[in-house]
């Protein structure tokens, strides 16, 4: 993730945004295992974000909003983080997007996928429900009302990042090759076979270069 989204984010929301980062890179993907690791991230973003939360808002000394013993009865339980998270939205007079209960029936979808041996697919409708309430959650808890808009931008930055394969490792020089021979040379090398005799094989080639 770029260095200057992370410096727009509190040090105790990056990595609760990470795992949201993580998630939406698969939730842009088609295939079918992207889908389940997108379903399942956003979860675990769900559960991440609460639990960091309440642990940088308690305190040894002084007003805090959860003590040390608030952190250990809800450390293991999924549906005690919700909970708190639904009692400091009613606290703050904030509108219950998804009650405790809702999001607790996606996150036994979640379940399914994780343990399910069939590997299916997640239905899409949920896993567009549980990313809006990933998304939330996140912006509720740490107060960001453009998570959307820095969520797009952190992918696009990563994406403009992302190493470039030298040029000269995708379609080398040849010594001795002329110049017009370069590119069908290297297309061929691709397909993994050529018969210069085959009208079809010929035509194949001639509709890929005409198309680089």
């Amino acid at each position: 993730m770029n260095e200057s989204i992370l410096k727009s984010l509190k040090p105790w929301m990056i990595k609760p945004f990470e795992f949201i980062f993580h998630a939406e890179t698969h939730y842009r993907s088609s295939s079918d295992y992207s889908k389940r690791m997108a379903f399942i991230s956003f979860d675990n973003a769900i559960e991440v974000a609460i639990y960091t939360f309440m642990h940088s808002n308690t305190r040894p000394k002084g007003a805090s909003l959860y003590k040390k013993e608030d952190l250990e009865k809800v450390k293991n339980s999924y549906f005690g983080k919700l909970k708190e998270f639904e009692k400091y939205i009613q606290n703050k007079s904030l509108p219950i997007k998804r009650d405790k209960d809702t999001i607790n029936y996606y996150h036994e979808q979640r379940n399914k996928l994780y343990h399910d041996a069939s590997l299916s697919s997640p239905d899409l409708f949920e896993l567009n429900e549980i990313r809006q309430i990933a998304l939330w959650v996140f912006s509720v808890l740490f107060e960001i009302i453009n998570i959307e808009d820095l969520l797009n931008n952190s992918i696009t930055e990563a994406e403009l990042n992302c190493p470039r394969i030298p040029e000269e490792y995708v379609k080398p020089i040849i010594s001795g090759i002329e110049k017009h021979q370069e590119t069908p040379l290297f297309i061929t090398s691709v397909l993994g076979g050529w018969n210069e005799n085959s009208k079809d094989d010929n035509d194949i080639i001639r509709e890929v270069i005409n198309g680089i």
